[in-house]
């Protein structure tokens, strides 16, 4: 891959994942099936890309962002489904675009195309582009990522919860013990901790992470009643460290790669 194609996936890539995962809201993802918030998302997304690489004649890439982005949303909102499967088909089919784009157009014969932001700032910015990502796909992405993972587990503790609450016993309801986003920052949290780690070469602190909150979370059980949600805690918990880490390592590969 040549040096130009690598630059559009990476600033692709960026202006992709702040597109979806910073300037768009739940609502906006709830109403997906209205025409003109799809068609608002998609412009946000063609303007970021026309904006993160720097090409200001090339308007065909924008306009192929956009078209793509929003035929890709519309069928993602016709699916019925809402889970993991559906979000990895979506991005990927994102992703697929945005790497067939930087091949295509690099394969054009313009020896002139020098990127503006390269001209200005280097390699300095490719690399600002590529922790940029890795932050939001670690933190932000990771959270939607690591709550379909859950869902499932989530789903047999509401229904045990409900089956021992009807058997007359004490336990409380899930939505009534900790705060209502309390989970979701947590592991932004976390996620945003175990990247700091590693691109500062510390992954060892992780484990006494790890160590912490598992000692934390199992403290705050005390009700044999309660091992299903202690477990399910825990799963979140090693998902979350999981991708991570996973979401890290890969970061500063790339940051090595370019």
């Amino acid at each position: 891959m040549s040096d130009l194609a690598k630059q559009l996936v990476i600033s692709l890539f960026a202006a992709h994942v702040v597109g979806d995962f910073i300037l768009q809201s739940e609502e906006d993802v709830a109403r997906k099936a209205n025409i003109r918030v799809l068609l608002i998302h998609s412009a946000k997304v063609a303007l970021l890309s026309y904006l993160s690489i720097g090409l200001w004649k090339t308007w065909e890439i924008p306009v192929v962002i956009f078209l793509s982005h929003s035929i890709i949303d519309f069928i993602k909102g016709k699916m019925s489904r809402k889970d993991l499967n559906v979000l990895s088909i979506d991005q990927l089919a994102h992703i697929s675009v945005i790497f067939a784009i930087s091949v295509v157009i690099t394969s054009i014969d313009r020896v002139s195309w020098v990127p503006f932001w390269e001209t200005q700032f280097g390699s300095a910015y490719y690399h600002l582009l590529v922790i940029t990502s890795g932050v939001i796909v670690t933190v932000f992405a990771g959270a939607i990522i690591v709550g379909f993972a859950v869902e499932p587990f989530l789903d047999q503790l509401k229904s045990t919860v409900q089956s021992f609450s009807a058997s007359g016993g004490n336990l409380n309801s899930i939505s009534s013990r900790g705060f209502e986003n309390g989970g979701k920052v947590i592991g932004q949290l976390e996620r945003a901790l175990i990247f700091v780690l590693v691109l500062v070469d510390q992954p060892t602190a992780i484990g006494f992470l790890i160590a912490a909150k598992s000692i934390f979370r199992f403290g705050e059980i005390r009700e044999r009643a309660n091992r299903m949600e202690a477990e399910y805690i825990i799963i979140g918990t090693f998902m979350s460290f999981l991708f991570g880490m996973i979401m890290s390592y890969l970061t500063r590969y790339v940051l090595d790669f370019i």
